[in-house]
């Protein structure tokens, strides 16, 4: 009987031997593969919660593009996307491989749930902000966060009335540009568009409220001096205004204003410093500056050809270098037109940064290849019509023949607003 409970014994002492050496074994080819994903999911949890999450269709351009937060120099690169994707909601793209934004998505980047957050007075911290555009490793946050059940998000939400849309024009365009844009957009948004031009018209002035086309006695041509004049005196005339958000537009742009005020009620404009727009630089724009002589600067600007909007609080800060003949002084003092200096004092004097809008679209797009279905869903339009060439939105069955609608502005109109004069009734 002894015998036999040792042999039983030594048995069971060699199963557990084997399982302990079988576990180790075991233990030995999983534990890097657990630690790995350990590592991952940390890495997930720290720093890709920040990442950009691209939803439903996007319509790519074959441009680089830029998708930059405020407070951040760091440029992303979209790698593999195709040119055109659907239903791309769970698309993140690791900050290891963003370089240079080579995508540019044509519909609303999706925006942190903001229901239960309190917006805070401006903090020069490093952490994230919460914000809409997805910036990453952020040099400093102008807008901080604090969960409470209790907390507002601001204390009045964005309207149209709040909006300043100042329109920079000629005299030459006024027939050619200017009467398509009062017969489509504008028409949506009297009050608020201010149009600055160089010459005075009686018959145009009669088509805007009193005091709504202002000569500003610039000069005529498309030189530094004169873009930059133009856009000085918008400055002057918004700070007379009680508005909340100065917009600035070109003449060759049209305005979905229903899409513009949903997109600024994103920001509260009386506390966060605000300059969003599109540009289409692959890296910034580097320059030197007159008054800092030796001294070089890098910066990023939105493009006037595409509009961009800038808020009331950003504007303030913006007052000593833009107001009162001084935007003038800094086109000279920097030798680049007005859409870039706006870039440089926002970037390098007021230390803010362009928040990347890829709805605002300019005439230098692909703007042909932005389908139908997401037309409407866009900020701003544009379109470029000269001897030898033509750039345009397509609409093969819009309500005017391209005869009678070449920009497809009248068309596009008429798709958002088809009770709207002139329009064809069906």
């Amino acid at each position: 009987m002894q015998r036999k409970a040792k042999k039983t014994c030594f048995k069971l002492i060699g199963k557990v031997l084997l399982l302990g050496i079988a576990a180790c074994v075991i233990l030995a080819f999983i534990g890097p593969c657990l630690s790995i994903r350990f590592n991952l999911a940390s890495k997930n949890k720290e720093g890709f919660g920040h990442l950009q999450a691209y939803k439903d269709t996007a319509l790519l351009d074959q441009s680089d593009g830029r998708r930059r937060q405020k407070g951040n120099s760091a440029i992303e690169d979209v790698k593999g996307v195709p040119k055109l994707f659907k239903n791309a909601s769970n698309l993140i793209v690791p900050p290891k491989q963003n370089k240079r934004l080579q995508a540019k998505i044509k519909n609303n980047p999706p925006v942190k749930k903001l229901n239960s957050v309190k917006l805070l007075p401006h903090k020069d911290v490093n952490n994230k902000s919460s914000n809409s555009s997805g910036k990453l490793e952020p040099k400093q946050n102008h807008v901080t966060s604090s969960i409470s059940s209790n907390a507002t998000i601001w204390q009045r939400q964005t309207h149209l009335e709040d909006i300043f849309i100042g329109v920079k024009t000629g005299g030459v365009y006024h027939k050619t540009r200017l009467g398509l844009l009062l017969e489509t957009w504008m028409s949506k948004a009297q009050n608020q568009t201010f149009i600055f031009t160089d010459e005075d018209d009686e018959e145009y002035e009669k088509k805007v409220i009193d005091g709504h086309l202002i000569n500003t006695h610039c000069g005529k041509d498309h030189s530094r001096e004169s873009l930059c004049c133009k856009t000085g005196l918008m400055f002057d005339v918004f700070m007379k205004q009680d508005k909340r958000w100065f917009c600035h537009l070109d003449d060759d742009n049209y305005l979905n204003v229903k899409n513009l005020v949903a997109y600024l009620q994103k920001y509260n404009p009386d506390k966060e410093e605000i300059y969003t727009g599109f540009t289409q630089l692959r890296g910034p724009i580097k320059t030197s500056d007159k008054a800092k002589p030796g001294e070089t600067f890098k910066f990023y600007f939105g493009t006037s050809g595409a509009g961009f909007c800038i808020s009331k609080a950003l504007i303030l800060k913006m007052a000593p270098h833009v107001c009162n003949g001084n935007f003038v002084k800094v086109c000279e003092r920097i030798r680049w037109p007005d859409d870039m200096a706006v870039g440089f004092v926002v970037e390098v004097l007021t230390n803010n940064s362009l928040i990347i809008e890829p709805r605002f679209n300019s005439h230098i797009e692909a703007l042909g290849n932005i389908r139908l279905d997401l037309l409407t869903s866009q900020i701003t339009l544009s379109y470029k019509i000269d001897k030898t060439f033509t750039k345009t939105i397509h609409i093969p069955k819009g309500a005017f023949n391209t005869t009678v609608d070449p920009t497809r502005f009248r068309s596009l109109h008429c798709m958002l607003y088809p009770d709207s004069d002139g329009c064809p009734k069906v």
